[in-house]
């Protein structure tokens, strides 16, 4: 008599073929998160290179300093379009805009322009990373150098975001360079008048 052979996958077969995924998943993980971070930071670059330019046909129009609030920006989010009273310099990328004390509460990035005097040389546009469990860096760009663009870890978060920086500025590895720029940059805040 012949023996039937029964059909299916023994429990190594299994097992051997969950932990190859596994595996695999542990490479592919890492690196989708930072794909995705990559946007979120192409987002941010887009938004301070349109802060760039409008800063630049601003200093042209009064020819004496770079805006100092969101809303006498030509490029101003819809939301602060036109709000020169209220005195804006933050903006937040993700939910509310217009943040109480400069606290963004969204996972996105909270854009500040800084040094309004037009003869700053460290005046520029800085957008932190804010309300993301993974990340802190911030990036900046200068209002006088349009290939001025700088990006420094954060506090929290130092090896992840040594590793998006890294990739941002197309290095092989970190470049601590950036901190002091950003931190010069934060230094020209001016007083409320």
């Amino acid at each position: 008599m012949f023996q039937q052979k029964q059909k299916g996958f023994t429990i190594i077969e299994m097992m051997v073929v969950v932990l190859i995924v596994a595996i695999l998943s542990s490479f592919a993980v890492p690196s989708y998160m930072l794909a995705l971070e990559r946007m979120k930071l192409a987002e941010a670059d887009m938004m301070m290179g349109n802060v760039f330019r409008s800063q630049q046909r601003y200093k042209l129009r009064t020819d004496t300093r770079y805006a100092r609030y969101w809303g006498q920006l030509d490029m101003a989010p819809t939301e602060l379009h036109g709000q020169v009273s209220k005195k804006i310099n933050v903006y937040c990328s993700k939910d509310d805009p217009q943040p109480e004390g400069g606290n963004c509460v969204g996972n996105g990035f909270k854009i500040t322009l800084y040094g309004a005097t037009a003869g700053e040389s460290n005046a520029g546009v800085v957008s932190e990373r804010v309300n993301n469990g993974n990340y802190s860096y911030k990036v900046a760009r200068l209002y006088n150098d349009k290939d001025a663009i700088f990006c420094a870890a954060g506090e929290e978060h130092t090896e992840n975001d040594k590793r998006v920086c890294a990739d941002f500025m197309g290095l092989d590895e970190y470049d601590p360079s950036g901190e002091a720029v950003i931190a010069a940059i934060e230094a020209t805040a001016e007083p409320e008048e």
